[in-house]
C-alpha cells in the first residue's frame, strides 16, 4: 500500500514541500499518537535528506493546531528533539482545521518553494463530524495547487477520506485498521525510491 504513496512522492522526479497532519483528538489513544510521531520521524529521515530534494513539516490537531516542524525548520538539521518533547492535547478532530492550517500557514510563502509541488499528508482517526467543513477546506487547498492525501485509522468514516483526497475512484486516500502500521516498512521504500530517482 505505501510504495504507492512513496512512488507518487518520492520518485516524482521533482522538489516535494511535504506537510503532515497528525491526530491528537480523543479518539486517538496515546501509544497511536506517539505511532504518528515515528511516521513523521521516519518520513523525514528517509525521504528528505536522501536527494535534498523533499521539506517535510508537521501539524497536530484536535479542537486546535499546533505545529511541530515547518517546512524550513525540516532542512536544518535533525527534527527529533522537536518529536520527542510534543505536548498533544485532546478533544475533538477538526481535520477541517488542519486543512486549513497547511494551506494558509504551512504552506505560505516564505516556507514553499517555487518550483516544488506542495502535498499534505492528513492523518485522522476521527469519526468525521465535520464532512461538510473538511470537503470545503479540501477544495479549498487543491484550488491552490495542493495535493492531499488521506489516510484514515480504525473506525473512521469513509466519506471523509474521499472529502479530503477529493479522487472519486479513491487514490490518494488509505484507511489502515491501526496506526501500528503507519510506519510498517517506510525507511526501506522511501530510501529506495528516492535512491533509484
Amino acid at each position: 500500500m505505501f510504495h504507492l504513496i512513496f512512488s507518487f512522492i518520492a520518485c516524482s522526479g521533482d522538489k516535494n514541500d511535504i506537510m503532515i497532519a497528525i491526530d491528537s483528538s480523543s479518539n486517538v489513544r496515546d501509544f497511536e499518537f506517539d505511532l504518528q510521531l515515528k511516521f513523521v520521524s521516519d518520513l523525514t529521515k528517509n525521504m528528505n535528506h536522501v536527494k535534498h530534494t523533499t521539506q517535510v513539516g508537521a501539524i497536530f490537531y484536535s479542537n486546535t493546531v499546533s505545529s511541530i516542524l515547518t517546512l524550513r525548520e525540516s532542512v536544518r538539521g535533525p527534527s527529533e528533539a522537536r518529536l520527542n518533547h510534543v505536548k498533544r492535547t485532546y478533544g475533538r478532530g477538526r481535520v477541517d482545521e488542519a486543512i486549513r492550517y497547511i494551506r494558509t500557514k504551512g504552506f505560505r510563502r516564505s516556507e514553499i518553494r517555487k518550483d516544488a509541488t506542495q502535498i499534505g499528508i492528513i492523518i485522522t482517526a476521527s469519526p468525521g463530524t465535520y464532512i461538510r467543513k473538511s470537503k470545503r477546506q479540501a477544495s479549498k487547498a487543491r484550488d491552490t495547487g495542493i495535493v492531499l492525501i488521506a489516510i484514515g485509522i480504525g473506525d473512521i468514516n469513509l466519506e471523509e477520506l474521499k472529502a479530503i483526497s477529493g479522487t472519486a475512484d479513491g487514490s490518494l486516500q488509505y484507511h489502515l485498521p491501526s496506526a501500528r502500521y503507519l510506519s510498517a516498512n517506510l525507511a526501506n521504500i522511501a530510501y529506495n525510491m528516492c535512491k533509484s530517482k
